[in-house]
């Protein structure tokens, strides 16, 4: 089957049954091959307007639409227009040559618009305010605000062997802002950690519970802690190989095959000398990404990294063509 006709069918059989119940789960959970996102994207396109049929005014819906949209966006949960640490789902369309250039850039226009319209749409409905939806309601609201900017920012749960060690290590890193819980449903809650002093955590904003709700945790043998470190502290930002795109991510900034090596080239040939022994000098390029409005200033710890990946993973990198 050609591709022009694998899209007619593809949108044929979302007018007639909808493979998907839009706002009943985050299907962006799962691991999605590039046809499912295909699959996906259209249809949330599928959907009129600006989609608030998906969800009408139930919290849970919103989430789960929000959410979708966001990693199909390439952006954050609470913000259309901030992007997120990963690249957007429905650039591998791209990549695969599922869509065409101009394809991609009517159906981001579309799914940002509908990204957009749920952002507001929660924003408006939040029953810390309104008491729309009642307890549970509320709850999921918190949750939603709290999880949102914890697995923004944060690296993956780690487990650890007691709270002592938790606690000694935010004594080691005491900039970074720690996120605990447990991982054996012993219901302790989730609290923020920071160079050994414990707050409860209420919601997204650490520097506003490590003030206002401070509290004291004891180290339990029933219980099975794991925690998450604040990446923006310690990393600074999204740094590493991404699988599905094929791109290098240096804080925040995307490499291809053809735009590491240059950084490279630019870098070993980029040799300045002075006219007197006495100084040194180290030359340093900054980068500026305009679609992604990331900066990477290379210095010698920032080269050594990407030549460090240059020579075991070269190969595994995109080009510049898979995205034109």
């Amino acid at each position: 089957m050609k591709l022009p006709e694998l899209k007619n069918e593809i949108v044929s059989i979302l007018r007639e049954r909808s493979t998907y119940k839009l706002g009943t789960q985050e299907y962006t959970k799962k691991n999605l091959t590039p046809t499912d996102i295909l699959e996906l994207a259209m249809a949330y396109s599928q959907v009129q307007g600006k989609g608030t049929t998906m969800y009408g005014r139930k919290m849970d819906k919103m989430i789960a639409v929000a959410n979708d949209l966001a990693k199909l966006n390439g952006t954050t949960q609470q913000d259309a227009k901030k992007r997120g640490d990963k690249p957007a789902l429905i650039l591998t369309l791209l990549k695969n040559k599922l869509v065409t250039k101009d394809e991609y850039i009517t159906l981001y226009k579309d799914l940002l618009l509908k990204q957009t319209s749920v952002v507001k749409n929660l924003k408006n409905a939040d029953p810390a305010s309104r008491m729309v939806g009642g307890a549970a309601a509320r709850a999921a609201h918190k949750d939603m605000k709290s999880e949102s900017v914890v697995n923004e920012r944060y690296s993956d749960f780690i487990k650890a062997k007691n709270l002592t060690d938790i606690v000694a290590l935010s004594k080691k890193k005491k900039n970074a802002t720690f996120y605990v819980t447990d991982d054996n449903n012993s219901r302790i809650g989730t609290f923020y950690l920071k160079n050994g002093k414990f707050a409860k955590a209420t919601g997204g904003n650490a520097n506003y519970d490590l003030q206002n709700s401070k509290t004291k945790l004891k180290d339990r043998s029933d219980v099975i802690y794991k925690y998450k470190i604040d990446e923006s502290v310690v990393n600074e930002m999204a740094m590493g190989f991404d699988t599905m795109t094929g791109l290098f991510y240096l804080k925040g900034v995307p490499f291809t095959r053809e735009r590491m090596k240059e950084v490279i080239f630019f870098m070993r040939d980029s040799k300045v000398k002075s006219a007197v022994n006495q100084f040194e000098y180290t030359p340093a390029l900054t980068i500026k990404d305009k679609v992604g409005k990331k900066e990477v200033t290379i210095d010698s710890k920032n080269l050594k990294t990407l030549i460090d990946f240059w020579r075991r993973d070269s190969a595994r990198l995109a080009s510049d063509k898979d995205f034109k």
